[in-house]
This record gives structure tokens, C-alpha cells and sequence, in this order.
């Protein structure tokens, strides 16, 4: 395809329509899940600042640190059980793939499944 481009929006505009959807929905608590990452850690900053926490935003975190392929500070939150041991029931994860799927799978193993949670990631 000569002319073919694919574009991603920038994380301003991913964080900006992320909190319109926490309007939208009336979701005021949300956990964040993010790889210790500049890209993602960029990502969720600016996230948690578009966010009015006077509006009764409950916001908490986890995060992981490693490589792309590096999964072994993951799987200990897994593995402890941190990742879902919160109030929320609206996650954000600002990860690469492969780590979004591990997460993702865990939740289903966890019975943390759609309707009562949700998982949104921005796409990378």
C-alpha cells in the first residue's frame, strides 16, 4: 500500500478522552497499572493530572518495573494479589502487549470479568 499510514494520538488526547469517558460513565474510582517505563509512566501522569480529584476521583496505583520481555516484577504483583485487592473496578494499563495480556488473563482467572470491571488500555 504506497499511501498507507497509520497514526496513534498522542497521550494528551488519549488522557483527555479517557477522563470524559470517567464523566460519561460516572466511574470515580480507577487503578492504574503501569510498566516503570518513561512512554508509560509519561502516559498515566498525565492521566491522573487531567483527572479534578475534588470531584471525588479515587485514583491508586500499581506499578512494575522491567524490560520489554522482562515480566518478573509483573508477576509478583500478580502473584501477591496487589493488582486487584483495591475498591475500583476500572483499570487503566499502560503497558506494552504482552504484558496487557497477563493482566488481562489473570483478571478472567480472578472472576474479574465484565459487567462489574473494566479494562482499558491505550493501545501499544
Amino acid at each position: 500500500f504506497k499511501r498507507y499510514f497509520q497514526i496513534y494520538p498522542n497521550d494528551i488526547h488519549i488522557s483527555q478522552a479517557f477522563v470524559q469517558i470517567l464523566n460519561t460513565f460516572n466511574w470515580t474510582k480507577l487503578h492504574t497499572i503501569e510498566l516503570e517505563y518513561r512512554l508509560f509512566v509519561q502516559t498515566v501522569d498525565r492521566l491522573i493530572s487531567s483527572v479534578d480529584t475534588h470531584l471525588g476521583y479515587n485514583i491508586t496505583a500499581s506499578s512494575f518495573s522491567g524490560s520489554y520481555q522482562s515480566t518478573n516484577s509483573l508477576n509478583s504483583i500478580i502473584l501477591r494479589g496487589t493488582v486487584f485487592r483495591t475498591e475500583s473496578r476500572i483499570f487503566y494499563l499502560a503497558m506494552y502487549l504482552n504484558d496487557t495480556i497477563r493482566v488481562v488473563c489473570e483478571a478472567y482467572h480472578q472472576n474479574k470479568v465484565q459487567p462489574l470491571y473494566v479494562f482499558i488500555t491505550p493501545g501499544w
